[in-house]
């Protein structure tokens, strides 16, 4: 979740006309963190250290209309100012995203992320929580095709893949879609969407590891999970300030019923404000876990602009994680200002709250990082 933040503001240091024309660019970035981290271990025993951290970053591509195609890397060294044996080459990322417009009604979309991190947590931002500090590894995959039939009627054909890695645990989630979008009104869209999400894990008996959700210990043992996910959604624009989403319905898993929903609405105010409360329950794997979680959470978000290149970012969120084993809840907040000193250069200063509780075991984790950022588009065709 650290990365996920920091890097959400970074994208303050790259001017947004930058894309504005078709070419190939090339996107040079270095960072500068200094962090006070009070519970390094993400565990009930807090241990306390200031980090420095280095990353450095880049992305090429294409960018034009009918085809895109962008390549993403980032390294982050980091220096810890007490325990020097987890000094290191701590966080990869290696990532790729193409559009391709073959016809004027279809478009097709692929993208990918592989992450190698000491820091699974950053792995499932959506529900905050707590799983120590240990090697993990993710991959993603997705890709994309939506044909338009006309004004009004679209569909798209889905596929991602998820498999992540952490103390002996391997976790594969494939789920195909097939979405139907229909245009209601002016104002109105309404999906029909069916999903198959099949979860397979495998574990060699290695893992045993507190993880703030349901401090589970992984023995040896594999499992499977297919579900069968029918939802219905509706997408209504009240005013040019404010929309409502909201996706639901059943996920059939064997001869158990469950919900899958999405909601949300979102506000802008005085051109200034922008807010918006989303609320999710589905179906997951846990990094470090066998088999599947069902998990919910409500979130909400507030950014403002109050000054010129200054840019301040407000977020919270509230999760549960359950499992037969345990229940774990998760209260979490963070706030974050940016402020662009040059067309190339940006200060950075963080701050992150987190609480989680699982059986009367409480983790506490408070996050305080400044830094600065440095990212230039260069156009080199």
């Amino acid at each position: 979740m650290v990365v996920a933040g920091l890097l959400a503001l970074s994208l303050t240091a790259v001017p947004l006309t930058a894309w504005a024309q078709a070419g190939w660019y090339y996107i040079p970035s270095l960072s500068l963190y200094e962090e006070f981290d009070d519970n390094i271990f993400s565990s009930t025993n807090r241990t306390s250290d200031f980090i420095t951290r280095l990353s450095n970053g880049w992305k090429i591509g294409y960018r034009s209309r009918p085809f895109t195609l962008l390549l993403t890397s980032s390294l982050d060294g980091e220096l810890f100012a007490n325990h020097h044996e987890l000094d290191g080459l701590n966080r990869t990322q290696v990532g790729l995203e193409s559009e391709w417009i073959p016809t004027l009604p279809l478009t097709l979309r692929l993208s990918a992320l592989f992450t190698k991190t000491q820091t699974p947590s950053e792995l499932a931002p959506n529900l905050g929580l707590q799983l120590g500090r240990r090697d993990s590894t993710q991959l993603s995959l997705a890709s994309s095709a939506v044909y338009r039939f006309d004004l009004r009627t679209s569909t798209e054909l889905a596929y991602s893949y998820l498999q992540s890695e952490s103390e002996g645990v391997t976790s594969t989630t494939h789920e195909p879609r097939l979405r139907l979008v229909e245009r209601l009104s002016h104002v109105d869209t309404g999906t029909l969407t069916y999903a198959l999400r099949l979860t397979e894990s495998e574990s060699n008996g290695a893992g045993n590891s507190n993880t703030g959700a349901g401090n589970s210990n992984t023995g040896a043992g594999n499992s499977s999970t297919l579900s069968h996910i029918v939802t219905l959604g509706w997408n209504r624009r009240l005013s040019a300030t404010t929309s409502v989403t909201l996706e639901a319905g059943p996920r059939i898993t064997g001869s158990q019923l469950g919900a899958e929903v999405n909601a949300g609405v979102s506000h802008r105010f005085f051109r200034l404000v922008d807010a918006s409360l989303g609320y999710s329950r589905s179906s997951s794997p846990i990094i470090g876990q066998t088999g599947t979680s069902d998990t919910q959470a409500l979130s909400g978000h507030l950014s403002m602009e109050p000054l010129r290149s200054f840019r301040v970012v407000f977020g919270a969120i509230l999760s549960q994680v359950s499992t037969d084993r345990s229940d774990t809840t998760t209260e979490g907040a963070e706030v974050a200002a940016s402020y662009r000193m040059t067309k190339w250069l940006s200060a950075v200063a963080r701050y992150r709250f987190s609480h989680s509780e699982t059986d009367s075991t409480a983790i506490f984790h408070n996050i305080f990082t400044i830094g600065l950022e440095a990212s230039y588009p260069i156009r080199v065709d």
